[in-house]
């Protein structure tokens, strides 16, 4: 799924006007992570000046003036969950609480966000517009949440063609969690169709990262963690469908496998080493029964279909239908293509950014969440996206046909 971050994230509206990393150790606990973290010194000086460099090259580019643009303004409507009267308010203040409190901290928030959870400032700070703020200051606070809060349930989510488990913390706050199914390095095997793919666990990370990166913002956060098969997930879970698939595998780690449509067997068990597991912890948009919203399909969605291969999970080969959107409609917002020209210089390249950030998630002690392959395969897709705007205008007798002036008051 990697393949198609970019350009997904890029063009998701419709035609209207506006190096092989090293071998993960056998057993990973906690303890490893953290050792990992406190001997990083060691690593050689110019792996750790290239980091420092990229972190340099981030912190420019969430400070240049095209990230810094004043958003829109978002009136009360514009919010997806509005903080009601005092009466209304604490009716549904009972209404984030379980039924058992077992497990769970004592509730200790009111009316001021400053007494509210990471989670609920974030439920309350998305907008029409975008799902946080550039430089929130409630996001570090979030993904320290989502990497190291008390697991008190773990079910599985119902649909959907693979096993994800809807992981619930003691301060009522939830995630969606995607095990790793596939090491880093691994490329989609060419005889499979797309839909029947492994989902990626660091896929999910990296598109939180890239979608920030490009400065759209609508990515719930999406953070790494280690997560102990058994204490966690076995002896939490109330689900008796998936309490049923555990199963010690032949070298004694710990395995599960869920129900679903896909990979859901003992020949596709999800395991740990031997009960520590990787995977992807994604924030969870408000319950529809708090927050009621409207769904659009994506003209462009990919249907289930067997005559299409997953080509697109691989760094090795690109997917030119991909940019179909873009082609059809030769239609960009003037701050999106002025982004990805920066993105495209040097002193702002997609692969260094992304290296950085994505060298801040709690996995990258383990491994780096994406291979040097994948991120160049970044930096050439980002150059053939610019070339298809570049045919845009050329096809185009007005520039204004194809780029959309959304920031008017912007110079640069």
């Amino acid at each position: 799924m990697l393949v198609i971050l970019l350009v997904l994230s890029t063009f998701t509206s419709t035609c209207e006007p506006i190096q092989r990393p090293q071998t993960q150790p056998h057993n990973l606990t906690s303890a490893n992570l953290t050792h990992s973290c406190s001997t990083s010194t060691t690593k050689p000086v110019r792996q750790k000046r290239v980091r420092e460099a990229d972190l340099a090259k981030l912190e420019a580019l969430f400070s240049h003036a095209l990230y810094t643009l004043h958003a829109p303004s978002s009136p009360d409507d514009d919010t997806l969950l509005r903080i009601r009267t005092q009466e209304t308010e604490e009716h549904n203040a009972q209404q984030w609480l379980s039924n058992s409190k077992e497990g769970y901290d004592p509730v200790q928030w009111n009316s001021s966000t400053e007494t509210h959870p990471p989670w609920l400032r974030f439920h309350l700070g998305i907008s029409r517009w975008q799902l946080y703020q550039h430089r929130d200051t409630n996001l570090p606070a979030l993904l320290e949440q989502l990497s190291t809060h008390r697991i008190i349930s773990a079910v599985q989510k119902t649909g959907g063609t693979q096993l994800k488990l809807v992981i619930t913390f003691s301060n009522y706050g939830q995630a969606l969690f995607k095990p790793m199914k596939q090491e880093r390095y691994e490329e989609t095997n060419v005889n499979l169709y797309y839909f029947s793919d492994f989902e990626r666990h660091n896929a999910e990370i990296a598109a939180f990262h890239l979608d920030r990166i490009l400065g759209f913002r609508r990515v719930p956060p999406v953070v790494g963690r280690l997560v102990d098969v058994i204490k966690e997930i076995k002896d939490i879970t109330s689900d008796h469908k998936l309490a049923r698939t555990f199963f010690n595998s032949p070298v004694g780690n710990s395995c599960f496998y869920g129900q679903c449509s896909y990979y859901c067997s003992t020949e596709h068990a999800v395991c740990g080493r031997p009960r520590a597991l990787e995977g992807s912890l994604a924030a969870m948009l408000p319950d529809l029964s708090l927050s009621p919203r409207r769904s659009w399909r994506n003209p462009w969605r990919r249907s289930y279909s067997r005559s299409k291969l997953a080509l697109f999970g691989r760094y090795s080969k690109d997917e030119p239908s991909i940019l179909t959107p873009l082609v059809q409609c030769c239609r960009i917002r003037r701050s999106t293509l002025l982004r990805l020209h920066l993105l495209s210089s040097p002193q702002y390249r997609l692969s260094d950014v992304m290296r950085a950030s994505l060298s801040q998630d709690p996995l990258a002690a383990v491994a780096p969440l994406l291979t040097e392959p994948h991120l160049s395969a970044l930096d050439r897709r980002l150059a053939a996206v610019l070339q298809s705007v570049q045919r845009c205008l050329l096809q185009h007798q007005h520039h204004h046909d194809v780029i959309y002036d959304d920031i008017t008051d912007y110079s640069g």
